[in-house]
């Protein structure tokens, strides 16, 4: 399971093992092809913050301030190098892509076209943004609980 730039280390880590993955479920991947250069994404992520409850900033920003600014940029340009289309060719794992209804991030022609690329599951998250789990705990487990038994 990985969520946003997280589905990008769950892809990898599937793709290097993939014997050993029966199910992989990306909840917004990130990221989209249409928005791959740095500065894109971090408009992408500028607009997408405006959709996303103000508390979130204010929970994130101590974990941004011990990484330091250098390790925040390394996420960001490994974010733009690392292409999850490319990870999921030799995996034969039941796919779950999961997609927030008000993604501003990740767009839904991406998650879809994941899902439909690799023969996944595309499953839309109604009224959610990029970040839903973090404000929506319990619906978050009982996704996860309910798709992957």
């Amino acid at each position: 399971i990985g969520l946003s730039v997280g589905a990008q280390v769950a892809a990898v880590a599937a793709s290097r093992a993939p014997a050993m993955v029966r199910q992989l479920m990306l909840i917004s991947p990130t990221v989209d092809p249409q928005v791959r250069t740095v500065p894109r994404l971090l408009g992408r992520w500028l607009a997408g913050g405006r959709l996303e409850r103000p508390e979130l900033f204010v929970e994130q920003s101590p974990d941004w301030w011990r990484a330091g600014m250098r390790s925040v940029a390394q996420v960001v340009r490994s974010a733009v190098r690392v292409r999850i289309e490319e990870l999921l060719g030799n995996l034969s794992a039941r796919l779950i892509v999961v997609h927030a209804q008000h993604d501003g991030i990740t767009s839904h022609c991406y998650a879809a076209q994941l899902a439909a690329d690799h023969g996944g599951e595309l499953l839309i998250v109604p009224n959610a943004t990029h970040s839903w789990p973090y404000a929506d705990v319990d619906r978050f487990a009982d996704t996860v609980q309910r798709l992957l038994p």
